[in-house]
């Protein structure tokens, strides 16, 4: 399963007083969360680029959730397979299973689809 959600916005350049547009995005692929960001400025033509894996920075996240909305993956039936793997991928203790297994999660869509594989894989299938 592979996701991707991208966003665009306006953004200081540092080198002159012209603004650029930054575009940023993650995705779920090959079994791992990779996140970027890019921009070159029309003014001075500065450019700058980043990325990583993992968790994305909280900025670039809350800005895909304000731009996208949040994905939602619910458990129905999940049991303790479904709360070990939620411990395992998103490092929250046994409460916080049990009440994402009650609730659902709400997460980015590469987010989601992350945690969705590896419940897939390791606890059997669920609603997504």
């Amino acid at each position: 399963m592979s996701s991707a959600e991208g966003v665009a916005y306006p953004a200081p350049c540092p080198s002159c007083p012209a603004d650029t547009e930054v575009e940023a995005g993650l995705v779920w692929t090959g079994g791992r969360l990779e996140w970027g960001y890019a921009y070159r400025c029309p003014g001075c033509g500065a450019e700058a680029a980043a990325c990583g894996r993992g968790v994305p920075p909280a900025d670039l996240r809350d800005r895909l959730l304000a731009e996208h909305g949040p994905s939602r993956l619910d458990f129905p039936g999940g049991g303790v397979a479904v709360m070990q793997v939620l411990r395992a991928v998103l490092g929250i203790s046994l409460g916080e299973a049990r009440r994402v297994v009650r609730e659902g999660y709400e997460a980015t869509g590469p987010e989601v689809a992350r945690v969705a594989e590896a419940v897939r894989a390791g606890a059997g299938r669920i609603a997504v």
